[in-house]
């Protein structure tokens, strides 16, 4: 954890292997048990990561990290009232477990640097579901999705949370998407605020997010850049 950030491990080491699930599920060679313990994989190595990051953040030797995928970790004090919640950040897998693997991998992250997250399934999204989710302190919602293939996934999913969460801004994000075009017209078509293809920028957004009202203020103290 010295050399590279979590951020890095999310985009180097576990967006890639998401993908290539994807396309093997797409082949028709990962079966859906397969699949199950790919994620539960996932969600333990971001814990253990997470852990062995907030350790080496502590040593002296952390300051050699490289600063190009710093990212800010911010404070308490430092997040806008409306980032104060229990969980301000709503991540939403919009179809697969892959998605839900993702999620869980940009929550890690952004908890990692200040902002609390829940990850949730599309299935909460439902008629009968929609009811029970509570979204009255949610700031913004990440809809999650490895791939474009099922952009009806998305636009249901944004549908849904503007109707329940209608203040909350909405970030898309598009782990696989290489060409920013075909990206920029789903955002139009689901109205979404932001948009991202990998996990640093997708961290990047919700923590500028996270502390815009204070940043507005001139006694706002300043965001603390961590090597992480």
């Amino acid at each position: 954890m010295t050399a590279h950030s979590l951020s890095d491990y999310c985009d180097e080491i576990a967006r890639p292997a998401l993908i290539l699930a994807q396309k093997d599920i797409d082949r028709g060679v990962l079966e859906r048990d397969k699949t199950k313990v790919l994620c539960e994989t996932v969600d333990s190595l971001f814990v253990d990561l997470a852990h062995e990051h907030w350790i080496s953040r502590k040593e002296a030797h952390a300051m050699s990290i490289a600063t190009a995928a710093k990212l800010p970790t911010v404070e308490p004090e430092q997040l806008a009232s409306s980032w104060r919640s229990k969980e301000p950040l709503l991540l939403v897998a919009v179809h697969s477990d892959l998605d839900e693997a993702a999620a869980i991998a940009l929550a890690t992250l952004t908890e990692n640097h200040g902002v609390k997250a829940r990850v949730v399934r599309l299935e909460a999204l439902g008629a009968t579901n929609l009811a029970q989710l509570d979204c009255s302190a949610t700031a913004l919602v990440c809809l999650s999705s490895i791939d474009m293939k099922t952009p009806a996934h998305i636009r249901y999913a944004a549908r849904r949370l503007r109707i329940r969460a209608p203040e909350a801004k909405i970030l898309l994000g598009v782990w696989s998407a290489a060409d920013a075009a075909p990206l920029g017209d789903l955002q139009k078509a689901v109205n979404a605020d932001y948009v991202a293809r990998t996990f640093h920028d997708a961290a990047a957004i919700i923590l500028q997010e996270a502390i815009a009202e204070q940043r507005t203020t001139a006694t706002a103290p300043p965001v603390h850049i961590a090597s992480s």
